[in-house]
């Protein structure tokens, strides 16, 4: 149990630091920048998954693509 719960820590941990970074560095470029429209489960989720290896999904929702699109930038 404590090493899942050891896992589970470093990756949510590596998720927020990457998200912490994406952010800096969007409001660098863009002073006015909607940060409320990624402050969500789904772009979170986006997020580890573009930590891991995984097959992506052929059809994704556009919504999907543009926070893909978004993380990849960093």
């Amino acid at each position: 149990l404590y090493q899942f719960i050891n896992n589970v820590n470093k990756v949510t941990t590596g998720v927020c630091s990457f998200s912490k970074y994406i952010f800096l560095r969007v409001f660098i470029d863009y002073e006015n920048f909607d940060i409320s429209r990624y402050i969500n489960r789904e772009f979170f989720c986006e997020v580890w998954l573009s930590l891991t290896l995984y097959v992506r999904e052929a059809r994704i929702s556009a919504r999907t693509l543009e926070r893909r699109e978004f993380i990849e930038k960093y």
